[in-house]
């Protein structure tokens, strides 16, 4: 229809009596044959995040849900993309804006902090927590710390610790809990009412 070909670039010519193979449409093939192995066995998707190719190379961001129908006596599949680019640029820039406020969050209030970690992750504000990760007794200690805008000296001292033992507790805590910096650990702290 005139929206798929005005999300892809693809004519009329280029799709109509084609199969998904013909097109070079998905980013990822292994997530095509992925989703069609679910659709086979549920007979039907919904929402699932994928990464499409524009006809001129370009890559785009959408929502895929589909649904195995009959066209004729003819099994189909009927697929539905809604483009999320635009929504999916916004969320990635507003993310490094926070990212950039945070690397110096020390004077921001702690409930500026909880919204701003809110904003960067909604799911976390809408009743269902995230998923936690098992931390030690000191991976905690570590990173309420961190929390308090202590750094690694400051952090030493406190926990009467060398300074490259705070440092090896960082790493392994950074690698814990997927994240590459502090004010990163701070959000993923805040998310889940650790250093609150």
């Amino acid at each position: 229809n005139a929206a798929f070909k005005s999300l892809t670039g693809y004519t009329d010519h280029a799709v109509v009596d084609r199969i998904a193979d013909d097109l070079q449409l998905w980013n990822d093939a292994a997530q095509r044959v992925e989703l069609e192995t679910e659709i086979r066995e549920r007979n039907g998707i919904r929402g699932h995040d994928v990464r499409l190719l524009h006809k001129n190379g370009e890559t785009l961001d959408c929502l895929v849900s589909a649904e195995r129908i009959s066209v004729d006596g003819t099994p189909c599949v009927l697929w539905l993309y809604q483009d999320i680019t635009a929504r999916r640029r916004g969320e990635l820039e507003l993310v490094e804006a926070i990212d950039a406020v945070m690397k110096d969050a020390n004077w921001l209030s702690r409930s500026i902090m909880d919204k701003l970690a809110t904003l960067r992750n909604p799911r976390a504000g809408s009743g269902t927590t995230p998923p936690t990760t098992e931390l030690s007794k000191r991976e905690r200690e570590v990173l309420e710390l961190i929390c308090q805008d202590l750094d690694d000296v400051e952090i030493a001292t406190r926990l009467d610790l060398s300074r490259n033992t705070v440092r090896n507790h960082v790493a392994r805590l950074y690698a814990k809990i997927g994240v590459n910096r502090r004010s990163a650990a701070i959000v993923w702290a805040h998310e889940r009412g650790v250093g609150a």
